[in-house]
């Protein structure tokens, strides 16, 4: 597998994966439904193993010692070929992702359309669980080129270079949908309900041509550094995801997102 393996793939290339071994499979999906049927060797990560939430602000990236456990519990090492899933529109296995790239892990992969088109086209599932060993994972999460924290949102209103896309509902936007201390959105900001990325029957990601279109519709250009947010940096992680595959090379993931900003008393707000 070459160092840097495609940010998507879809359901043929990761089972011809699997019959070579060359991949290791991640369910971020919930428990039950992992336990209820998996992909062939998938192992599970429980999600709030990887995020670190301080009510209200939530979201918000683990410390080392937190995300090396978890990733050594799954056996998972710094050259291992990582491809992600879930069940619930590919936002908890994005996270996983844009979270391994902070770690500066090169080898991972987005299941385009998640287990939800895996079973779709009728690919094989299992309920066993697998065994392996615990690696040791040790993780630094130093690699900040894809992290936007509040204050740097803060330093960038006013630069036209920089454009902010919120991925949240309609209603979160215009503060109509009230889920922190404050309601509203970031001045600036373009919002795309992160629904309208994706294909709603399959799940999987939009044709390229129509999602760019999208995009780029709604000012978010490739000549733009683009900050992705949502409540918690859940859903805008497959914003994340989405871009990068597209290539846009100038993208960063906000943790902590909405919840931070509405939390924080020094943040503008616009409703």
């Amino acid at each position: 597998m070459p160092i840097n393996s495609p940010w998507i793939i879809n359901t043929d290339t990761l089972e011809q994966q699997l019959a070579t071994n060359n991949v290791i499979v991640v369910d971020m999906g919930s428990k039950d439904s992992y336990s209820l049927q998996h992909i062939p060797g998938a192992r599970f990560i429980d999600y709030n193993t990887i995020v670190k939430n301080q009510t209200p602000i939530m979201g918000m990236l683990p410390d080392n010692a937190q995300l090396s456990k978890a990733l050594s519990n799954v056996s998972i090492r710094p050259d291992d070929y990582v491809v992600a899933y879930d069940n619930e529109g590919s936002g908890r296995a994005s996270r996983l992702l844009w979270t391994l790239e902070i770690a500066g892990h090169e080898k991972l992969s987005l299941l385009d359309g998640g287990i939800d088109h895996w079973l779709q086209q009728n690919k094989a599932v299992s309920h066993t669980i697998p065994e392996y060993s615990v690696s040791h994972y040790v993780t630094k999460l130093d690699n900040m080129h894809g992290v936007a924290t509040t204050d740097y949102i803060l330093s960038q209103l006013s630069n036209a270079q920089v454009k902010i896309l919120d991925v949240r509902s309609a209603g979160e936007f215009n503060g109509v949908d009230i889920r922190a201390n404050r309601a509203g959105h970031i001045p600036g900001a373009v919002n795309i309900d992160w629904l309208r990325l994706k294909d709603p029957g399959t799940q999987k990601l939009l044709e390229q041509n129509s999602l760019m279109r999208l995009l780029e519709k709604n000012g978010i250009t490739p000549d733009k550094e683009i900050i992705v947010h949502c409540h918690s940096h859940h859903r805008s992680a497959l914003a994340y995801v989405a871009l990068k595959n597209l290539g846009y090379a100038a993208v960063k993931g906000y943790p902590g997102s909405w919840s931070e900003w509405a939390t924080r008393t020094d943040t503008p707000i616009e409703s």
